[in-house]
């Protein structure tokens, strides 16, 4: 049943209040702004109509019933700005040229305009005259999405201005919607799980329906949808990477691969009825550490190897004729409590740093001072290591006065909300005995947790030009005297948590952009690291042949910003080897 009626725009969806109002029983030209929803939504069929076709009948409906001469603008939801004209003939060939687009903006965009758009006629009128009366019109579905409540409560409607809403949508739709499709983690190691959790929510579903998940051309075991299941159901997937040397049948290779979750019986909603996904098997990227005493590692190097990385450990009478060059095969380098890294070891990981490399600083029991506040030093160092505190009794880290938001304890949060985590028994508490006080320079990023009682940084982080240096403010050797220790975070997976997590946030993958897009948002691509290709071929749904790209200068990311449709796509470099992957789907 068509409704046209006034709405109150502030608010987080429009409230209707009458049944029918009867406009245009004048002479006089007016000015209306006929704004439509061409968001996914309206493309529900009901009689074989969609939303957007009713929208544009009763449209037609209406401009029969305008004065001669009116000035008219058709407005889309997905694009800002319009233009008001009087040719009849263009306002309808306007008006036929609607589609649905799927990377769309909320209603409340276009109707801030078309509101400037009023409020300029108005001071532009002839002195002594009243302006032509003005009407706002929108057409739409009203469901959530079309409406953004934070635009609505700034809206001012101009006066004289009467706004009305036509509802073309469906009194009781029924839908199974594909809401979203999620891949953790999205760049996946040999040894490693990948799990792809798929939601679907059922609107007034009364039958089945079947998930058939597909990776490349393999379809995978269809997963049965039953409306009494719930109207909100999730199902998970889990991919295997198998390690060098085990059969093929063992798990996924390195490459890029892309999937679909597809519904096998089709709705009257079709936008929803599938979603796309992307994922990455690539090896463990390489990290280097320059330990005092190779001995004294302890467990260190099998931890890095167990959390997904490729280490390579030198002591550091090995690293004097170390170069630049040499480094930037490695992501992240380690320096493991060393008393008196050189001057010529810290100039060798500056450029290193400032070109994007990860600098881990694990401080010793015993420091040269003038060595960690060398003016080399003090460039890349994050803050100066005053003194060692003792504390009277063990003390965990102040999680409540934490940054929750930091890259590198954000997990930590999430593993503490959950039941049965090894480091949260009371026996295996990761406390801590003594710590570096340590005094932020500057430039560092963030004080993540502070010890108890103190505003003392549990670490330090800082940002050098492309590049990130982290100081840990314990040692992470593991003494076998109790006494000798300072803290016990290797009684439990912690210290491996916290080396793991320290890795994946100084190698960018806690930072790196997803794989996974909604329509209309920016997409920035990871490219690898390393040379950049002159140029780069985008190919997908759009670009069937493929469309090039040039990339910014010395910028490991590429940005796309032409509106993408759903699909799969993937970049190739100027030798056709396929550098990156994503998906992009439209918003729920």
């Amino acid at each position: 049943m068509l409704v046209i009626a006034l709405i109150c725009i502030a608010l987080a969806r429009p409230r209707l209040f009458s049944d029918r109002l009867i406009l245009f029983g004048q002479k006089q030209p007016v000015v209306v702004a006929f704004l439509f929803d061409t968001s996914s939504s309206m493309g529900y069929r009901s009689g074989n109509v969609t939303r957007l076709e009713e929208a544009k009948a009763r449209a037609k409906e209406l401009l029969k019933e305008l004065p001669t001469g009116s000035s008219i603008a058709i407005l889309d939801s997905a694009s800002r700005g319009g233009q008001f004209i009087t040719d009849e003939s263009e306002i309808l060939k306007t008006l036929d040229r609607l589609r649905i687009r799927p990377g769309n903006q909320p209603l409340t965009t276009q109707i801030s305009w078309a509101y400037s758009q009023f409020q300029s006629q108005e001071r532009n009128a002839t002195s002594g005259t009243d302006p032509p009366p003005r009407f706002l019109y929108v057409f739409s579905d009203r469901t959530r999405a079309c409406w953004s409540s934070d635009d609505a409560f700034t809206l001012k409607q101009p006066k004289d201005t009467l706004s009305l809403f036509v509802d073309v949508g469906v009194e009781k739709p029924v839908d199974f919607a594909v809401m979203n499709v999620e891949v953790k983690p999205e760049l996946l190691k040999p040894g490693r799980k990948s799990t792809i959790t798929t939601t679907i929510r059922l609107t007034n579903a009364s039958s089945e329906n079947v998930l058939q998940p597909r990776i490349g051309k393999q379809r995978l075991s269809k997963e049965p949808i039953n409306p009494e299941s719930g109207e909100e159901q999730s199902f998970l997937i889990e991919q295997q990477a198998r390690k060098s040397g085990e059969k093929a049948d063992a798990g996924l290779d390195l490459g890029f691969y892309q999937g679909v979750m597809q519904l096998q019986a089709p709705d009257q909603l079709t936008f929803n009825d599938r979603a796309y996904f992307s994922f990455q098997v690539q090896l463990g990227k390489k990290v280097l550490t320059i330990a005092q005493d190779v001995g004294a590692l302890g467990l260190w190097e099998p931890a890095i190897r167990l959390t997904g990385f490729a280490p390579t450990v030198l002591s550091v009478n090995e690293v004097g004729d170390l170069t630049a060059d040499e480094l930037s095969k490695y992501d992240v380098v380690t320096l493991f409590e060393l008393k008196e890294p050189s001057a010529k070891l810290w100039s060798t990981l500056k450029p290193f740093v400032e070109k994007g490399g990860g600098l881990l600083i694990v401080p010793p029991e015993v420091r040269n001072r003038e060595a960690y506040a060398s003016n080399e030093a003090s460039l890349l160092m994050p803050g100066e290591l005053k003194q060692i505190v003792e504390l009277k009794e063990s003390a965990e880290w102040d999680w409540n006065r934490g940054n929750r938001k930091c890259p590198i304890v954000r997990q930590f949060y999430r593993w503490r909300q959950l039941p049965g985590i090894e480091f949260q028994s009371p026996d295996k508490t990761p406390l801590v005995t003594r710590y570096w006080q340590v005094t932020p320079s500057a430039n560092q990023i963030q004080k993540p947790i502070p010890y108890p009682k103190t505003e003392h940084p549990v670490l330090l982080d800082r940002r050098v030009e492309k590049g990130r240096v982290v100081l840990l403010t314990v040692p992470m050797s593991n003494p076998e005297e109790e006494s000798a220790r300072w803290h016990r975070f290797w009684r439990s997976s912690f210290a491996i948590a916290l080396i793991g997590e320290s890795h994946r946030y100084l190698s960018g993958e806690l930072t790196s952009p997803p794989m996974s897009f909604r329509c209309g948002a920016p997409i920035k691509v990871q490219l690898p690291s390393g040379p950049l290709s002159t140029s780069y071929t985008l190919y997908g749904p759009d670009f069937q042949s493929g469309k090039v790209l040039i990339p910014e200068k010395s910028s490991q990311t590429l940005v796309i910003s032409d509106p993408l449709n759903p699909g799969n796509y993937q970049i190739d470099d100027r030798d056709k080897k396929q550098v990156a992957a994503f998906s992009v789907n439209v918003r729920p």
